[in-house]
């Protein structure tokens, strides 16, 4: 039977994981800071949800989900945790310093993603065409097979950073790019 943890403020201390892969649900309802993996592996959670305005700060903490949805004026932030699963953001802001996001992430209008140095196993996509924001703020190679926008689903924006040097081996699809 699928199980909903309901969050509040403090520290998430330990871990939460699911019954098996892809099992319940964690809802951060106040800002909440982690002190340890919010899924993990082969006990991942089906969905995490942060509500409107809430800080999460997962640092080097991990969250392993099915979805993982960011709700409008909330924050997601990691240093060298890693994201796994289908990200979902309306109007919100995910930052990543070094860890790696493993599945498709979908911003829309207002939303941001700023991405360091770790690795993107998965697509950036608006949710329409010409929404969303892209930050590459690190030294980084996108790999091939893993797209920032695509036509129908072009970002709004991808800036990267002074002094950032991206190899880019797949396509990047922004109404708006700078990086001259």
């Amino acid at each position: 039977f699928p199980v909903t943890i309901k969050v509040g403020t403090g520290t998430v201390t330990g871990v939460i994981q699911g019954l098996g892969d892809g099992v319940g649900t964690v809802n951060f309802t106040e800002n909440n800071t982690f002190g340890g993996n919010v899924g993990v592996g082969d006990n991942s959670l089906s969905v995490v949800n942060i509500s409107s305005d809430k800080t999460v700060n997962a640092g080097s903490n991990n969250i392993d989900a099915n979805s993982i949805n960011l709700a409008s004026g909330s924050t997601l932030s990691l240093t060298t945790g890693d994201v796994t699963g289908s990200v979902s953001l309306t109007n919100a802001t995910l930052t990543t310093t070094s860890g790696d996001i493993v599945g498709d992430v979908s911003l829309n209008d207002s939303s941001t993603l700023n991405f360091g140095s770790g690795a993107l196993n998965g697509n950036v996509l608006g949710s329409a065409d010409g929404v969303g924001v892209v930050n590459l703020t690190a030294d980084n190679t996108i790999s091939a097979g893993n797209n920032l926008g695509s036509v129908g689903n072009a970002l709004s924006a991808v800036n990267i950073l002074d002094g950032v040097d991206i190899i880019a081996n797949e396509s990047i699809v922004a109404v708006y790019r700078d990086w001259e």
